[in-house]
């Protein structure tokens, strides 16, 4: 596998990134007093990179 980057750009940004599984209580209760759970993806590496990306100098 490659990854060929744009020419035409000054500036290349790469992000190895993975994705996240949180399993949580729902309404903030304690996890020994609850039975029901929400599950959400995360991946914070590529929300850091979005930030760096917007303030990028042109």
């Amino acid at each position: 596998m490659s990854i060929e980057l744009k020419k035409s750009y000054k500036w290349s940004m790469v992000v190895p990134t993975s994705m996240g599984v949180r399993i949580t209580p729902v309404n903030g209760q304690p996890v020994h007093s609850s039975d029901t759970f929400q599950m959400q993806a995360t991946s914070a590496e590529t929300n850091v990179a979005s930030i760096a990306s917007y303030l990028a100098c042109r």
